[in-house]
């Protein structure tokens, strides 16, 4: 495979390509006009025995000036790596940073300047300079093959003809890759690129042709005009000629005054901050083309164009660092993602690696290295975006272009965006014709015209600010009057949307949502996930019998493959920095919420009679909070969708209003302040699948599917918290408040699912520290969940429920409303369920009493006291012999206290006096926090007797 080389020296082109919505969306070939972006396509053609051949010193016997003796020499660097050029001094001294290595005078060197010197200035002049680059060479390369001209030795100071025999004569781009090789880029914008640019040069090789043919009849046309015009014909002459120049050429700058002129490498289209008297000329410089491209290298580090007092003019290399004899030196050839580097020169780099042909980078700065090993990396997008005024479309203009990537190099920064499409005058005349007619006639407005751009996103920033800042232009102007901004409006949205700060919670949900549906729609289009990509790419890092797997692997496929989980990488990054945006907003609504005081009535006799000092407010307010709903419910479903389900935010926002509601936020150990993370691994909730309400604990039977039925507990409490937790966070948006009506409802589902699965919900971490300590045997049980999940993982557990009330075990300060809610022997839901499916056998505190089935094992409880109060839990603790105790739910400092009647302080799990005997009698070893839902604070607590 060639060695890598430097980057494309052709103009940015809207190019069209299928888009996700059917739509034919332009998308921009990425100009790799890299400043001093010099590199080696490869020595292919050289014989084995020249390459090891030191360099030449360059001859003035051609009229041309002498080049400096390099101090580099060409090497095949074995292992089917390609070639490079290694330190080529004697002794063990080395290259010191700094040190000249190389030079090529610029008239030894293939440009349009050199080229005018055998096909003539006239006609050089009427060409595009890569033009004239590639007629030349073409018509070198024919001479030299006339001559016989072959195994050329490589030496600075080559003739361009011995070069043009040496070239290879196959340059490995997805320009001449098969459609099922494109295919392997999957949604990369290369994948439409690659065949777009080969119709295009189709089109502009018809030109060159007819063009060099015309110019070779004339008789005063030099020789090799016509040798030019003949070897042009084959459109895969033309094909060869331009990648060669793209993988091997660079655009350099040339400054008018003499001394050194640092050559920058800004990638696309940039001017790399040169002077404005400065001027640009492309060149490919032979011997100078075989260094290789390292990412460690700092772009505009390595290689400076020089003028001596004669006013000779020679690119010039540079050590970087220090190099030892014998040593690869390396050039940077720019700050270009792997989709650049494939397009232009058939390489990419992934961990300090680059493929096509597996050469390792190596140093001691990892500076530009990410995840990917290309800390350029980067992957477009595009977005057509409605615009109902021309005002509007300009704030839109208005988003910043361009980010630093911290390149050390003074360069501007990345460009971010650039614009594909704009409505131009006369569509907004049409447009506005379009709404006068609908006016008078009472048809519908016209739909807003369409502006279209593609962004840019880098590794080193996945969410720019021009993104960003558009969306939330679009987000502003969809809640204007109308959906349009007038001129003002228009001015103030871009300046608040690119002040890098939020908008107004709808507006920000708003924005937000829409940058989330393009980065995962553009994610979705890919036939891959980056899982995926991950381990097919390590299965073909992985050394398997002394040899590298990745030969298992096409050299075409994989760096296809490296292409697209660097895009799909950035994508997952830029998708991870919105969510964190709109954790932000959803943590901010529930800050105010339960900090605000207007409407509190906490001394009048309604809000007393039900302890909420906001009734009034809530009764006040109920039909205009319910008048909102479908206002509620558009801004709820963007925040669900844009947060992962069991999201802790989300969780905090659906537990927040009751916290408001109670006035019991001050039970809380943060306050106010959010949780930093859920009381479960994230991957519990997204392994497990969609659950049903009817297939937990609903008495099937299925004694097997504990641990299943657990997750799926898990699961349904993850999606229940994060659809109120939406709701509510958008009911507070929108109306500044909660609905009574949703209190209610949320609070009388909660209790149907606890009564249906389990009074506590389970979670990994729980089951494991109630297993670390079995046998175990469990008291009130109710339908067996935990003791199902627990079994099915080894544990020896006897699960017990009375399945009915039983009076002696009631509170003796119920009363009469408890005595008549439940009387004695009356079914309950949950523990006749168990007792049903055989995961519960009959039995209460007394059997705790057999010394045979309860000794050697420890005692789980949960919930045992109804409401909190009760003797259940005090009996079964007073009957226990042994020493360990599984306390699941609700404890004296983990609860939210006394805050309606009937609620005790001490919480709704355990009995106060159970509590004090557990204390007296043992002692806290262990505290595992649950999954709560509104209202409650559960927790397993494992206690060792003293």
């Amino acid at each position: 495979a060639p060695a890598p080389a430097p980057s494309l020296p052709f103009p940015v082109r809207a190019l069209r390509a299928k888009g996700r919505d059917g739509r034919w969306a332009r998308k921009a070939l990425v100009s790799a006009q890299g400043e001093g972006a010099i590199g080696g396509g490869g020595a292919e053609a050289m014989a084995a025995s020249a390459v090891d051949a030191t360099a030449a010193a360059g001859t003035a016997a051609d009229g041309l000036s002498a080049p400096r003796a390099p101090i580099v020499r060409a090497q095949a660097l074995g292992g089917g790596e390609g070639y490079g050029l290694v330190l080529d001094v004697p002794g063990a001294g080395g290259a010191h940073a700094g040190e000249t290595l190389l030079e090529v005078p610029l008239e030894r060197c293939w440009s349009a300047e050199t080229a005018a010197r055998v096909l003539g200035k006239e006609l050089v002049d009427a060409l595009a300079e890569h033009d004239a680059i590639a007629a030349h060479m073409l018509a070198e390369r024919s001479s030299a093959r006339a001559e016989g001209l072959k195994d050329v030795v490589p030496y600075c100071g080559m003739t361009l003809r011995e070069h043009a025999a040496m070239l290879s004569e196959t340059v490995d781009t997805p320009l001449f890759w098969s459609e099922a090789e494109l295919a392997e880029l999957q949604a990369s914008s290369a994948r439409a690129v690659a065949p777009r640019l080969r119709d295009e040069l189709a089109g502009e090789h018809a030109a060159l042709a007819a063009t060099l043919a015309a110019a070779a009849t004339r008789a005063d046309a030099p020789t090799l005009v016509s040798t030019a015009a003949e070897a042009i014909k084959p459109l895969d002459a033309y094909l060869w000629a331009r990648a060669t120049l793209w993988s091997r050429g660079a655009t350099v700058t040339r400054e008018p005054s003499a001394g050194l002129a640092a050559v920058g490498s800004a990638g696309a289209g940039s001017d790399s901050g040169s002077q404005p008297v400065a001027s640009k000329l492309l060149v490919l410089a032979p011997f100078f083309d075989l260094f290789n491209h390292s990412v460690f290298v700092g772009a505009g580090d390595s290689h400076r164009i020089v003028r001596d007092d004669s006013g000779t003019e020679a690119l010039r290399a540079v050590a970087t660092r220090s190099y030892a004899p014998g040593e690869q030196v390396h050039i940077s050839y720019g700050q270009h993602s792997n989709r650049q580097l494939l397009l232009s020169y058939g390489f990419v780099t992934h961990g300090g690696q680059d493929h096509m042909s597996g050469k390792a980078a190596t140093a001691s700065d990892a500076s530009g290295v990410s995840e990917s090993g290309n800390g350029f990396d980067s992957v477009e997008l595009v977005m057509g975006l409605p615009v109902a005024s021309a005002d509007e479309l300009e704030a839109l203009r208005a988003a910043p272009d361009a980010t630093a990537l911290d390149g050390g190099d003074g360069t501007e920064g990345a460009k971010t965006w650039r614009e594909l499409r704009a409505p131009a005058a006369e569509d907004w005349e049409a447009r506005a014709r379009a709404a006068e007619e609908a006016a008078e006639g009472g048809g519908e407005p016209p739909p807003p015209l369409e502006f279209e751009v593609v962004h840019t996103l880098h590794a080193r920033r996945p969410l720019t600010e021009g993104l960003l800042g558009m969306a939330r232009v679009r987000a502003l102007a969809s809640a204007a009057p109308g959906g349009a901004l007038d001129s003002a409006a228009a001015r103030a949205a871009g300046d608040i949307a690119f002040e890098r700060r939020a908008l107004p919670p709808r507006d920000e949900v708003a924005a937000l949502g829409t940058v989330l549906s393009v980065l995962e729609g553009v994610l979705a289009s890919y036939g891959t996930s980056a899982e995926e990509d991950e381990a097919l790419l390590g299965q073909s890092d992985t050394p398997s019998g002394g040899k590298n797997a990745q030969a298992s692997l096409p050299a075409r496929a994989r760096a296809a493959l490296v292409v697209r989980l660097g895009e799909k990488r950035i994508l997952a990054a830029a998708v991870r920095e919105t969510r964190t945006k709109m954790r932000r907003v959803v943590r901010g609504v529930r800050r105010l919420a339960l900090r605000s005081t207007d409407g509190e009535r906490g001394a009048c006799p309604q809000s007393m009679s039900v302890q909420s000092p906001w009734i009034q407010k809530l009764l006040g307010e109920r039909e205009r909070v319910e008048r909102c709903d479908e206002a509620v419910s558009l801004l709820s479903r963007k925040i669900h969708a844009a947060l992962p389900t069991g999201d802790i935010a989300l969780l905090d926002a659906a537990g927040a209003p009751f916290l408001w509601m109670t006035n019991t936020v001050g039970r809380l150990p943060n306050g106010d302040k959010s949780n930093a993370k859920p009381p479960y691994d994230m991957a519990e909730v997204a392994a497990t699948g969609a659950s049903e309400p009817a297939s937990i604990g609903d008495g099937s039977g299925q004694s097997d599917r504990g641990s299943s039925m657990a997750r799926a507990y898990l699961r349904q409490y993850a999606e229940k918290m994060s659809l109120w937790g939406s709701w509510f966070t958008a009911q507070y948006i929108t109306c500044g408040t909660y609905g009574l009506r949703d209190f209610n409802a949320i609070g009388a589902e909660c209790v149907a699912l606890r009564q249906r699965a389990a009074w506590s919900v389970p979670c990994e971490a729980a089951l494991a520290a109630a297993a670390a300590h079995g046998p175990l045997i469990e008291l009130g049980a109710g339908a067996g969940l935990w003791a199902k999940a627990l079994r099915e993982r080894g544990v020896d557990i006897e699960a017990y429920d009375t399945g009915k009330w039983v009076s002696k075990y009631a509170a003796t300060s119920d009363g009469a409303a408890r005595a008549e809610e439940h009387a004695d022997g009356s079914e309950m839901a949950d523990g006749a369920a168990g007792l049903e499916s055989g995961a519960v056998a009959l039995g209460g505190p007394e059997v705790l009493d057999n010394t045979d089935l309860a000794d050697g094992r420890a005692l789980v409880l949960m919930y045992p006291d109804y409401g909190g109060m009760g003797a259940f839990g005090l009996e079964a603790v007073r009957r226990y012999t042994g020493d360990t105790l599984v306390l699941v739910g609700e404890w004296a400092d983990s609860t939210l206290g006394a805050y309606a009647e009937g609620v005790p302080e001490s919480g709704q799990s355990f009995s106060a006096e159970c509590q004090t005997l557990v204390r007296e009698r043992f002692e806290l070893q262990e505290t595992v926090a649950l999954p709560s839902w509104p209202l409650y604070r559960d927790v397993l607590r494992i206690w060792r007797r003293r």
